[in-house]
């Protein structure tokens, strides 16, 4: 009898413990998605800066090289930097929550190695505010990271003239990547403030990105634009230079000096939007070349104002390219 008392407290036990396992097993299968060197933003946090450890899992701040951050669903989406960063990447995961990231003015985030990794099924958002006040960039892509695939990077102008604009509000670097992403860089909003303006150097390249560069919307403020030199690439990319649509506004425009290239991709160059604005439009300078890419130049759609234009100068070739050339729509 004794005996079988004992087999039957054993079993108890046992069964216990496998429940325990069991417990443990699923309580851990639930946690919020963990990668080496990571932290993962809470569900819900206590604010919505960065730099607050008790806003991740575990309790601490992503600002490494070798770390990455992690997002799933949270009530807290619209995050800030309240000091400049650097991760190896970001990583929203399947279900993750649609998040705005925007650094602020001066601060900067740095993306080396992996880059951004969308798996969450929508559109994620960046945002650069005040591009050119600040001689920091807002993002910094470095050491190959990608820009991702789903996502949209907002490249704002700032308050001064264009002659005093400061650094890009996106930097690629070292062979990085925009990937698939697309991006949206403003021309200045009010009168003669410069535009947004976005970077490549180095051996960095705009992949297969989809690029919108918007003319000035103001008296005589810039464009937006893209530059590339050193021996970075347009590769895939797509690229629309808008006119100005202020007075003497400048246009959108994309830029390639050094030994750049324009790769295979497609530079659409529009007319001016506004009486008396400029146009987007294309230049090659120093040994730059045109390579296989597309350019189509379309004339205005309003009065007295200036048609979208591709131009050389220095050494700069047309290499193989394919150049389109509209009329205007208007007298």
């Amino acid at each position: 009898m004794r005996e079988d008392k004992t087999i039957a407290s054993n079993e108890r036990v046992l069964a216990r413990s496998l429940a325990a396992a069991a417990f443990a097993l699923i309580s851990l299968l639930s946690m919020p998605t963990s990668y080496g060197g990571s932290a993962t933003w809470f569900a819900k946090p206590l604010s919505n800066d960065w730099n607050t450890a008790t806003n991740w899992l575990p309790t601490t701040v992503p600002n490494s090289p070798a770390e990455s951050a992690v997002f799933d669903a949270s009530d807290r989406t619209a995050i800030s930097l309240s000091d400049s960063v650097e991760v190896n990447g970001l990583t929203f995961s399947a279900g993750a929550s649609a998040y705005t990231i925007t650094p602020g003015i001066p601060k900067t985030l740095t993306l080396g190695g992996t880059g951004i990794i969308n798996h969450s099924g929508i559109r994620q958002t960046f945002v650069s505010t005040g591009s050119g006040t600040s001689f920091l960039p807002a993002f910094r892509f470095i050491n190959g990271a990608a820009a991702g695939s789903s996502t949209m990077f907002v490249v704002n102008g700032g308050p001064g003239l264009p002659e005093f604009a400061g650094s890009p509000g996106i930097d690629f670097l070292d062979s990085s990547t925009a990937d698939h992403a697309s991006f949206a860089v403003h021309g200045g909003e009010v009168n003669q403030a410069h535009g947004g303006l976005i970077s490549f150097s180095g051996r960095s390249t705009a992949g297969s990105g989809t690029f919108t560069n918007n003319g000035g919307a103001a008296s005589e403020a810039g464009g937006g634009g893209i530059t590339f030199s050193g021996a970075s690439t347009a590769g895939s990319g797509t690229f629309t230079n808008g006119g100005g649509a202020g007075y003497s506004a400048g246009g959108g425009f994309t830029e390639f000096s050094d030994t750049s290239t324009a790769g295979s991709g497609t530079f659409i160059n529009n007319g001016g939007a506004f009486r008396g604005a400029f146009e987007g439009f294309t230049v090659l300078f120093g040994t730059s070349t045109a390579g296989n890419g597309i350019f189509i130049n379309n004339g205005a759609s309003v009065d007295e104002t200036a048609p979208g234009h591709t131009g050389f100068g220095g050494f700069a070739t047309a290499g193989s390219g394919t150049f389109i050339n509209n009329t205007g729509a208007v007298s």
